[in-house]
């Protein structure tokens, strides 16, 4: 980011999903694969897949009984990552339907260029609008909506908000206070907040 003068400025907000493939609800995969339009026979081949596993634990050197778990997919197996993959699509697509509406403002790549909103790999997500109130809460509400419809949870800990040193005093802090960031710190001309 560019260091500018001025009362505004832009944010970008790197997201740590809490055990992202452990907290993914069953219920969220099947709807992410109906909407896909994939035909509901694989569908349920795929289902029954991430639903039939069982799990054991150590408890003192000996194994448990065997459970089922209600949700999360098994890291290691072939077919998961695509699975998860696509239901962090469904958070590409609320970000993409609130920047078409002109609510998320994205960031400019050059002068009456494309803005950029977001970038995911995998389970990385780096968010990006303009630094104001406005911006944090619309961009906290499309993350509220994931959360509750995919059973994922951000780290607090984890997850870090940018914004230009230019920032330090007017618009961060509205935005901090609305998620209630814990202590800045500046890195490379950034102010860096931990979520």
């Amino acid at each position: 980011m560019r260091i500018k003068s001025g009362a505004w400025g832009w944010m970008a907000i790197k997201l740590d999903l809490e055990k992202a493939y452990d907290r993914l609800s069953w219920s969220f995969i099947h709807d992410t694969l109906s909407h896909m339009r994939i035909p509901e026979q694989l569908i349920a081949v795929i289902m029954h897949c991430v639903s039939s596993c069982s799990l054991n634990i150590l408890w003192n050197g000996e194994p448990t009984a065997a459970f089922s778990p209600s949700r999360g997919i098994r890291q290691g197996d072939p077919l998961y990552p695509y699975l998860f993959v696509a239901c962090m699509e469904r958070l590409s697509q609320l970000i993409d339907a609130d920047c078409q509406a002109g609510r998320w403002k994205g960031i400019p790549v050059s002068r009456g260029g494309p803005r950029i909103s977001h970038l995911m790999f995998a389970n990385d997500v780096v968010l990006f609008g303009e630094a104001s109130k406005e911006q944090a809460s619309i961009v906290q509400a499309c993350l509220s909506e994931f959360c509750k419809l995919s059973g994922q949870k951000l780290s607090t800990q984890k997850s870090s908000i940018y914004f230009p040193l230019i920032l330090v005093t007017a618009p961060w802090q509205k935005c901090a206070t609305l998620w209630l960031f814990r202590r800045p710190t500046t890195l490379d001309g950034t102010l860096v907040c931990q979520l």
